[in-house]
């Protein structure tokens, strides 16, 4: 049968076998440890952390926090033009943006006039935002604009000398009931000082 030079040898493997399982299940633990840690993390930062970061589907400085109360702009005015207005009601998250090429205003005054709108139709308010591109500069922000609304004298928080830039209109549209941002877009365009 067995000697017993045979019985030790198979009890010293069975013993480094019996610590080996052992170590597996150590590192399994571990390993399961740190998993379970790297989720609840996940986990917390998905709950906690992410709703109250304002996150907007643009880049750059242009960014209002959702949390800034925006008061409706006391210069917007009603307009009658029918070429912005839309025929048809718009499906619940399409907005009607102006197009802008370029815009033309007096070097070295804060006072503009320029035709900011917010077509008849859209559902949402709007805020605009004036930033040169090259700076990050933030030119003009206004207040709510409602549908059918329009500005047209507005301030500058900076003149410009005479020359031409690049800029970016940044509109904010935020839902008329609780007034809410709700998404942006972004316009370039040329800023044209004369």
């Amino acid at each position: 049968m067995f000697n017993s030079e045979e019985i030790a040898k198979r009890v010293l493997l069975r013993a480094e076998e019996i610590k080996a399982v052992r170590k597996h299940k150590r590192n399994l633990i571990q390993a399961s440890a740190v998993t379970v840690c790297l989720c609840a993390m996940l986990f917390a930062f998905a709950v906690l952390i992410f709703p109250l970061t304002d996150f907007h589907d643009i880049t750059g400085p242009f960014m209002i926090p959702l949390s800034t109360p925006v008061m409706p702009d006391e210069n917007a005015k009603p307009y009658t033009a029918t070429e912005l207005e839309y025929p048809l009601p718009l499906a619940e998250h399409k907005v009607i943006l102006q197009s802008y090429d370029s815009i033309t205003i007096p070097a070295n005054s804060p006072d503009v006039q320029i035709f900011l709108v917010n077509p008849t139709g859209n559902n949402c308010c709007f805020v605009f935002e004036i930033t040169l591109e090259d700076t990050n500069e933030v030119l003009y922000i206004s207040g709510l604009v409602k549908p059918g609304m329009y500005l047209e004298n507005i301030t500058l928080l900076k003149t410009l000398e005479k020359g031409e830039y690049n800029a970016v209109l940044v509109i904010y549209t935020y839902d008329p009931e609780n007034q809410t941002a709700t998404r942006n877009s972004t316009i370039k365009f040329d800023l044209i000082a004369v």
